[in-house]
């Protein structure tokens, strides 16, 4: 979806998350204060490999798969 919202139609791609991890006292349900670890997602991108990988897409073949599934509607729609 990421690679069809910005229009990207070649090159392989995969998500760079950023997070940002805070050490913190939380309540419990006995009402007990526990140590505990929030993370928290400080940027979500895109990033291009130079090789594709099982981490990556080929973003040529999101649109060519995308098309095909948009000229099977058109004629589906045309038999009926």
């Amino acid at each position: 979806m990421m690679i069809k919202r910005i229009g990207v139609r070649e090159g392989h791609w995969g998500v760079s998350i950023k997070f940002n991890n805070h050490a913190v006292n939380l309540p419990a349900p006995n009402g007990k204060l526990v140590p505990a670890c929030v993370v928290e997602v400080m940027e979500l991108s895109l990033q291009r490999s130079e090789a594709p990988n099982e981490l990556t897409v080929n973003a040529g073949e999101v649109w060519e798969k995308e098309e095909a599934g948009f000229l099977a509607a058109i004629s589906a729609e045309a038999v009926q």
